[in-house]
């Protein structure tokens, strides 16, 4: 038997990432598209050696596959493992890495459905183990996000009053929200701290993942700030964000007092990258 090698690599590519083996592998329709190799005749494409068939010499390569995925999940969401222990994550990655094969260049991407995949799965306390999961993909992306120069307080500060209502703030690429049912941010920052912390109850927190200075932050919102924020994202100028955020009867308008001193603050930790007045 004869290929090319082209051909060649997409089949053994096609035989080990199988989510159900090596043998499903070579049964499968994109696999027999490329050779169409059974089980009996693999010896004329893979030898067997002294001790081992030729499909047990492509299961090596099958298993070390998925091993090599399972430790960049690991490596990728270092809490969540800690937290479910070496054999349910092991498990719950290696269901995850079937359900959702690797497609990129980049392993970067090979847990952004993580967080979306546990919330389907019948674990108990998933919520809690997605939005875990959602910290820590945030904080990839943001480590990963395009840089973009930051405009200073002096800038903001240049607004004139008038203008604000019309003002529009364009936020850093590297700049992640996020709501959660669980104090998130609290658990991970105590996993950090090599203080074995415990799965909380719920309580409801906010937090802003963001780069600064080459290092990725996290910063705990309120609602408002949160809301607020949100909405910026979203493209509006601060007079429609404002009263958006104000029709949500959970938002508290007695906060909006600090308003200055929110987006001080933003401007300090480098949130936004432009701003244009809307005439």
């Amino acid at each position: 038997m004869t290929a090319d090698l082209l051909a060649l690599e997409r089949w053994m590519q096609s035989v080990i990432t199988h989510p159900d083996g090596v043998r499903a592998g070579l049964s499968s329709d994109a696999t027999r598209a490329e050779l169409a190799v059974e089980e009996a005749t693999l010896e004329e494409v893979v030898l067997p050696s002294e001790h081992l068939s030729a499909v047990e010499r492509v299961e090596i390569y099958a298993d070390m596959y998925y091993l090599r995925l399972v430790d960049c999940l690991r490596e990728d969401f270092s809490a969540l493992a800690w937290t479910l222990g070496d054999e349910r994550f092991a498990k719950l990655a290696r269901a995850y890495v079937a359900a959702h094969p690797s497609t990129h260049f980049s392993l970067n991407q090979l847990g952004a459905q993580l967080s979306a995949h546990v919330a389907t799965t019948n674990v108990k306390k998933r919520v809690f183990y997605s939005e875990l999961a959602a910290l820590e993909r945030a904080i990839q992306e943001v480590f990963d996000a395009h840089a973009s120069a930051a405009v200073g307080r002096a800038e903001l500060d240049a607004v004139p009053q008038s203008d604000w209502p019309s003002l529009r703030l364009v936020t850093t690429p590297a700049l992640r929200l996020l709501a959660f049912r669980h104090p998130i941010n609290r658990y991970y920052q105590a996993f950090r701290d090599d203080r074995r912390p415990k799965a909380p109850s719920e309580a409801p927190s906010w937090v802003a993942v963001y780069r600064k200075d080459f290092a990725v932050w996290r910063a705990n919102l309120t609602r408002e700030q949160h809301a607020l924020l949100g909405q910026l994202m979203c493209g509006a100028t601060l007079e429609a964000a404002l009263t958006a955020c104000t029709l949500d009867p959970t938002f508290d308008t007695a906060k909006l007092s600090a308003l200055g001193d929110w987006f001080r603050e933003w401007a300090s930790e480098g949130l936004f990258v432009g701003l244009t007045i809307e005439r």
